[in-house]
């Protein structure tokens, strides 16, 4: 039996739209707000398994990829495929974000089209998949809540001249001067080692010339 679906949400986060940008762009945004997966990611590719229904030991074999990101429009594009472990079906499903601002915060809308085949009709496979859709759309929600905006610049630039500001909590370093004044100072370092030297030697001598007189 083959069946198709579409599945759609809505929500508003209080967080500005770069921000949700960078949190809910990108396929590992998808993988982490699956229930109950088990995913590794390879260059990008997230594979692995997901529990479709826990109750009926459903679950598939899932690959999620990342294949379009519209940073103009704010849309990004992630498709899943997935063979159902120890069953015939089959199914594929492509979701897309698309994100609109809306004063300070971001509007979200998320559809998600799914295809699926090999499945008996009361099996749970079309059950499973909607309840997985709406899991992600709460995890996403709360991902772009949650997630920190990006850390901004710890240092001002300093004025044309001036060393840069120490960094709050950070442990003082000397400033290092031009490169004349660094060879000066070893040039300086260097001469009163070979200084010691020499008075050592001359030292040393004249202990010598005593003993040879008595």
């Amino acid at each position: 039996m083959a069946a198709e679906m579409r599945f759609e949400h809505e929500f508003t986060v209080e967080v500005p739209l770069e921000q949700a940008w960078q949190a809910l762009a990108d396929a590992d945004a998808l993988a982490a707000s699956l229930p109950d997966a088990q995913l590794r990611p390879v260059d990008g590719v997230h594979t692995g398994r997901i529990q479709l229904d826990a109750s009926r030991n459903l679950s598939c074999e899932a690959t999620i990829t990342a294949v379009d990101q519209d940073e103009d429009e704010h849309v990004a594009t992630v498709t899943v495929h997935g063979r159902q472990v120890q069953g015939p079906a089959i199914g594929s499903a492509v979701l897309r974000s698309r994100l609109s601002e809306q004063d300070s915060a971001t509007k979200v809308s998320l559809t998600a089209e799914v295809l699926t085949t090999g499945h008996d009709p009361g099996n749970g496979f079309q059950e499973g998949a909607r309840r997985i859709f709406e899991a992600v759309a709460e995890g996403l929600e709360r991902r772009a809540k949650e997630r920190p905006p990006a850390m901004a610049a710890r240092t001002a630039p300093a004025p044309l001249g001036q060393p840069p500001a120490p960094v709050p909590g950070a442990a003082p370093v000397a400033a290092q001067g031009s490169w004349l004044e660094r060879a000066s100072a070893q040039k300086r370092r260097v001469g009163g080692a070979v200084g010691l030297v020499i008075a050592a030697v001359v030292l040393r001598r004249m202990r010598r010339g005593r003993r040879r007189r008595f």
